[in-house]
Formats: C-alpha cells, sequence, structure tokens
C-alpha cells in the first residue's frame, strides 16, 4: 500500500500532468490534528514537545506529510499500543470527519465512515492484507484509475 503515488510525497516532484486520475478526484491535503498526539504522552515522553507545539513548526516531510494508509481520524478507534495511526494519519477535532484539500482546489468533508482498508485497533496491522484500497485509499492516489463518486465520502 505505501506507494507514494500521492500528490505531494517525498521520492519526486509530482506534475499535474502525471495525475491522471483527475485533480477533483485526488486529494492534495488534509487535516492533521495536533491535540490527540498529546495522549501519547505517556508512552512517549520524549515526544512531549511535538504533543504540545505540533510536528508542523520544523518542516521536515516526516512532520508534515500524511498518508491513507490508515483511515481517517483513526487516533478515535485505535489503541495508543498502535501510534502509527495517530501520527501518520489524516485527523480532526471535527465530529464525524475530516476536510480535505483537492487537487481541483476544492474542499471536501469526508465521514469518518468513509469505505476504507479495516484495522486491528489494538495492532493497527491490516485485518485483510489483500485488500489494498477503498475509497479513502483511492481518494489519496493520483494515477490508481479510480473514480469516486462525492457520494461515496
Amino acid at each position: 500500500m505505501a506507494k507514494a503515488n500521492g500528490i505531494i510525497t517525498d521520492v519526486s516532484p509530482v506534475s499535474m500532468a502525471m495525475v491522471t486520475d483527475g485533480p477533483s478526484q485526488t486529494m492534495m491535503v488534509t487535516e492533521r490534528a495536533l491535540a490527540p498526539l498529546v495522549q501519547l504522552e505517556p508512552e512517549w515522553p520524549d515526544r512531549l514537545c511535538y504533543a504540545q507545539t505540533g510536528w508542523w513548526f520544523s518542516g521536515d516531510w516526516g512532520h508534515t506529510v500524511m498518508s491513507t494508509y490508515f483511515p481517517p481520524n483513526s487516533y478515535k478507534s485505535m489503541s495508543t499500543q498502535a501510534p502509527h495511526g495517530w501520527m501518520w494519519g489524516g485527523s480532526s477535532m471535527h465530529p464525524g470527519g475530516l476536510n480535505l484539500l483537492m487537487g481541483d482546489g476544492s474542499i471536501r468533508f469526508v465521514k469518518d465512515t468513509v469505505a476504507s482498508v479495516k484495522f486491528n485497533p489494538n495492532t493497527g496491522i491490516p485485518v485483510d492484507l489483500r485488500q489494498t484500497s477503498s475509497v479513502w485509499q483511492a481518494l489519496g492516489t493520483r494515477n490508481g484509475n479510480e473514480l469516486i463518486s462525492s457520494e461515496a465520502y
């Protein structure tokens, strides 16, 4: 599932010509809530500064890039023993979902219940390793040949 096939990656520059799914079908940016990271404080006391101030301040790609590997707002359902869903997934403090910026400049609200790969909430490991994509994952790809109705999210 980790294919670096979104619009913003650390692998190489992406031109709009490479967005073959179409910019209106491709997520460019999503929210990442900082408040849930405070809950990681007991497990990772050395990261207290990140929990209080957020990861965005350094500009490092690892602090600002997110992944659609984990479902939106997975911090609400995953154990702190599976912290990657907390740190790498899209998240917000909005009830029921989060906002996306699509490649065409439109803003969309995606529900937490959007179809996504299912994970064991205690381990953060996919339940079915054969399932590699669903609506949430398809929104994050630029060239997966997915056509997604806005009614799907």
